[in-house]
């Protein structure tokens, strides 16, 4: 008995010992990956936190990325616009429906003329991916007639201004000219 008993063990301990060869193995291999990846995490952690002191703190995250500079909706608040929509029906999400239908811009190139305020700064960011709008003269306010498709065609009805024509815009009184029939 005592022989059988020495034999099992003999016959554990190779496969353990060749198993416990094998792990530190691939044990070894981690450690020396893992001790290289924070070396470089480091390195370049300083260079990261240099780049975002040298950000003026006057312009945000967004701007940065983007590399536009956006026109503040703030500085309308109190002026006539104009808006313009630009495009249809289809794809429209139900709150951009119900501000457009509020305002009475139901179909494409009917327009509004309102005065800028708080409230609907608020309701022109959620239509501003289906129409156009900005500040116009009073002059322009005046000469408004049922508009048809801009002479020249529209830069993209897909993008914002000014590489395409939704949003908000520098130019309305140069958009309604064009419009105009």
């Amino acid at each position: 008995m005592s022989e059988s008993t020495p034999e099992k063990a003999v016959v554990v301990k190779p496969a353990a010992a060749k198993k416990a060869a094998a792990k530190p193995v691939v044990a070894a291999a981690k450690p020396a990956a893992a001790v290289a990846k924070p070396a470089s995490v480091t390195a370049s952690a300083p260079a990261s936190k240099s780049k975002a002191t040298s950000v003026p703190a006057t312009q945000s995250a967004r701007d940065t990325r983007s590399g536009k500079k956006r026109l503040p909706t703030k500085a309308l608040v109190g002026k006539t616009i104009c808006i313009v929509r630009v495009r249809g029906q289809t794809g429209v999400k139900p709150a951009a429906r119900s501000a457009m239908t509020g305002l009475g811009i139901e179909r494409r190139h009917s327009y509004a003329v309102i005065e800028a305020t708080a409230q609907t700064m608020g309701l022109l960011m959620r239509i501003k991916d289906f129409c156009t709008f900005g500040t116009i003269t009073e002059e322009t306010k005046q000469s408004l007639k049922p508009l048809q498709s801009p002479r020249g065609g529209w830069k993209s009805c897909k993008r914002a201004w000014p590489k395409g024509a939704l949003g908000i815009r520098q130019d309305m009184d140069a958009l309604i000219a064009r419009m105009l029939p």
